[in-house]
């Protein structure tokens, strides 16, 4: 699967009207960097804003996942009720998500002898939702 890259333009826009830092000469995955699980709401909120075409919420999606990610390591007591919201962002635009989707699955690892601990706390939810993709289609 070719990975999928955010745009200059969506991250600017994004980083501009959410106050995030932009990124520098020296950013490698600005959404990892600046993604931030106390405003997992506000990611979540901005998503819904039907001003946001698919570039920009290929960012949102990445600050969500990698926010959610960082939530579920510190046993944030909101992640049932903000995963319920995200997944259907997942589904209704699993083809615009695709390779964010495949990147938190890491269906490839499989192969390498990966356990539970090594991969990403978000990769069993991540797989129940590439399961319900490919179940729909």
């Amino acid at each position: 699967m070719s990975r999928r890259i955010s745009s200059p333009e969506a991250i600017k826009r994004i980083s501009k009207d959410l106050n995030l830092a932009p990124p520098d000469s020296f950013t490698q995955d600005w959404e990892y960097e600046v993604a931030d699980r106390l405003r997992l709401e506000e990611f979540i909120q901005a998503y819904n804003d039907h001003r946001y075409g698919g570039d920009e919420k290929f960012v949102l999606m990445r600050l969500m996942i990698q926010a959610f990610d960082d939530a579920l390591q510190f046993e944030d007591e909101r992640c049932d009720r903000l995963w319920n919201e995200i997944v259907p962002f997942l589904v209704s635009d699993a083809n615009l998500h695709k390779a964010t989707i495949s990147y938190w699955c890491l269906w490839n690892e499989d192969d390498c002898g990966l356990d539970e601990e090594s991969s990403f706390a978000v990769t069993k939810q991540m797989r129940q939702v590439d399961k319900i993709i490919s179940a729909n289609n």
